[in-house]
């Protein structure tokens, strides 16, 4: 890890092991700020999770991938997806990302690729893929 100078937050991965990571514009809230697609970012890599959030708040909150123990998938009101993480460290702790619907299903997979147990949030068993959604008749 590598202390980004000027940041109040915790240290992030370094920007070597970041090279190779996926990023996913997503609504995304970090504490009491939050950022809309398409500004905010998910980032996943081998390395670890990153949460970048735009202008103003320049907010990223980041964790390596020994620290996280799980990604937990939820449905919000409007149907979204939204995914929240254990990590030990608490880096992630009050992150949450809203996922687009037209993404949803790329994350997910991106998710387990990178190898992250992928949870339920109702259930906690593993979420090997996302349900298709209800229509109403």
């Amino acid at each position: 890890m590598v202390e980004k100078p000027g940041s109040g937050g915790p240290p992030g991965p370094d920007v070597a092991s970041l090279a190779s990571c996926r990023s996913f514009a997503v609504d995304a809230f970090v504490g009491r700020k939050a950022g809309g697609w398409p500004f905010a970012r998910f980032d996943i890599g081998p390395a670890g999770l990153r949460v970048r959030l735009p202008f103003p708040w320049f907010a990223a909150r980041s964790a390596a991938k020994e620290t996280i123990t799980s990604v937990s998938v939820g449905r919000t009101i409007g149907g979204a997806y939204c995914l929240r993480f254990e990590d030990s460290a608490r880096h992630l702790a009050d992150v949450h990302v809203h996922l687009r619907l037209t993404r949803q299903a790329r994350v997910i997979d991106e998710l387990r690729r990178s190898g992250y147990a992928v949870l339920d949030r109702k259930s906690g068993a593993e979420l090997e893929r996302l349900p298709k959604p209800r229509r109403w008749l």
